[in-house]
């Protein structure tokens, strides 16, 4: 008997991944001022095997918490911009090949998420061209603004033993100055600017100022007087000088 032998072929039809997986950065916001953080979120086109927040290259701010939702796929994190910069220019990206998937696939580069805002918060110094004040006696005050303040006007400084009148802004915005005088029976008098009392234009609330304290001047006043000469004769003159502290 005779037996015909058939020759099978087994084709594999799986397909090796050779295709390298894609990351895209979000946030949720784009405008940052002091105080403020924002939610990142990492979606890569598949799930990888060894991305950690190492492979996150930051500029002006730092990454932090940052959590796989378990898929492998989306991790999100905090971003905390870096604190007192007037104009922020933030970046959070990926380099490529810094990750991959779990084939073994290099990642390819993230896209490049930037950050924008005002992360200081202003500050203002109280100076005065008098440190000691006679009753009724006028000092100028200047206010001297990191930058331009909102919502700012007289009723924002807080003043003790005195009178503040004739706030005036100068032309560059961020400097103002005004009148003080004591009142009668004051010996020491202060003037200052508390805390959240205005913004920027960012929004961004004050800080304190320094408290300017201006003290009452009662010492008496003395006189010295002094002679051109102190002999005498007839039809002669003198010169007589008086010289007041």
């Amino acid at each position: 008997m005779a037996i015909n032998a058939t020759k099978q072929t087994i084709t594999n039809n799986a397909t090796a991944d050779k295709t390298s997986p894609r990351l895209n950065i979000s946030s949720d916001h784009s405008v940052l001022k002091a105080g403020e953080t924002a939610t990142i979120t990492f979606t890569f086109s598949e799930p990888t095997q060894d991305f950690t927040a190492g492979d996150i290259t930051v500029s002006r701010g730092t990454i932090s918490n940052l959590i796989n939702s378990g898929d492998d796929k989306t991790y999100t994190a905090t971003f905390t911009p870096t604190a007192n910069v007037n104009t922020l220019n933030a970046k959070i990206s990926v380099a490529a090949g810094s990750y991959s998937d779990e084939a073994g696939n290099k990642g390819k580069a993230s896209n490049s998420l930037t950050f924008t805002g005002d992360t200081a918060a202003p500050t203002v110094a109280i100076s005065s061209d008098k440190a000691l004040l006679k009753l009724n006696e006028k000092a100028t005050l200047t206010l001297s603004f990191s930058e331009t303040p909102n919502g700012f006007d007289v009723n924002d400084l807080t003043v003790v033993g005195g009178k503040l009148s004739n706030l005036t802004a100068g032309s560059d915005g961020k400097t103002y100055t005004a009148d003080f005088i004591r009142t009668k029976g004051s010996t020491v008098s202060s003037v200052s600017i508390d805390s959240n009392t205005f913004t920027d234009t960012a929004g961004n609330a004050n800080q304190a100022s320094n408290v300017l304290s201006l003290t009452a001047d009662k010492t008496p006043p003395t006189v010295v007087i002094d002679s051109s000469t102190t002999t005498l004769k007839a039809n002669d003159t003198a010169t007589v000088k008086f010289s007041f502290s």
